[in-house]
């Protein structure tokens, strides 16, 4: 892997409760590809097998839910379900297969914060990159009760510590899927892989296999909370509720994070960000 992930990893958020909420619980939320903005986002071709048979084998070693299995498995044998059919139903396990939280190395980016930080009313949360080895990666705080059980909840997933990967913009193709095909890595490269028009977004994603855990959110460790930015269009009453979690969650905990408020330039389209305290 490239040894220049950088040092900080950004997430744009809006001005909303629930942002709060995540700030004040130290949580980070993960998103089905539904979710994605763009349509074509973590897209895979379905390749349908015309083989029934070969559908029931390679169905057994397939990484999704047990019940979704055996509904299958049931509706195949009884002739219920037409290859059609089967597409469509792999065309929603594929949306969910795999999950993510979505990073930027950018904090200054005006389409960013106008895209993800509800036109600049919101913040921007940085969260140091905390590997301690090659890969990088975030420090989650995760126990048995946050994971599924089967070959996929691993010491991997328990160590806390998650892989970050970068994505790559490419205007070559959609990834292709044989329905079904125990490869879990097709769908990795599907969420890692957008259009090139997405590159100013410069985006670095932290993938989970959906399987693998019982909910959507993860709590990160407070002390890789570094740095917070406030948006130039920001309310009064958000940015003091903001700014009161910091305090009792963070600041008053011996928890260091430096805080900014972004302005407009007077002279560039740009944004320029002033350092402040609370």
């Amino acid at each position: 892997m490239e040894s220049n992930y950088p040092e900080t990893f950004y997430k744009y958020r809006p001005a909303t409760d629930y942002t709060v909420y995540l700030l004040k619980k130290h949580e980070i939320k993960f998103a089905y590809a539904e979710e994605y903005n763009d349509p074509f986002d973590s897209k895979v071709i379905i390749k349908a097998e015309s083989d029934i048979d070969g559908v029931l084998r390679t169905l057994e070693t397939t990484p999704i839910d047990e019940k979704v299995k055996r509904d299958l498995r049931k509706r195949i044998k009884k002739g219920e379900i037409s290859i059609e059919e089967l597409r469509t139903a792999a065309y929603e396990t594929a949306k969910r297969t795999i999950m993510s939280s979505c990073f930027s190395t950018k904090s200054d980016n005006l389409l960013l914060w106008s895209h993800y930080a509800e036109s600049h009313k919101g913040i921007c949360v940085g969260i140091r990159n905390c590997s301690s080895t090659q890969i990088p990666g975030m420090k989650f705080n995760i126990g048995d009760d946050d994971l599924n059980p089967g070959p996929i909840s691993s010491e991997v997933y328990k160590s806390g510590v998650f892989p970050v990967h970068k994505v790559n913009y490419s205007d070559s193709g959609i990834v292709e899927w044989e329905v079904y095909k125990n490869d879990i890595q097709i769908f990795m490269d599907a969420h890692t892989t957008k259009a090139k028009c997405w590159e100013y977004e410069d985006e670095y994603r932290l993938l989970l296999a959906r399987s693998a855990f019982c909910s959507r959110i993860l709590d990160f460790d407070p002390r890789f909370l570094v740095e917070i930015y406030f948006g130039c269009c920001i309310e009064t009453e958000f940015q003091t509720k903001v700014q009161q979690v910091l305090k009792e969650c963070y600041l008053n905990k011996g928890i260091d994070v430096k805080v900014f408020q972004m302005v407009s330039s007077k002279k560039n389209f740009a944004l320029e960000k002033i350092e402040i305290g609370i």
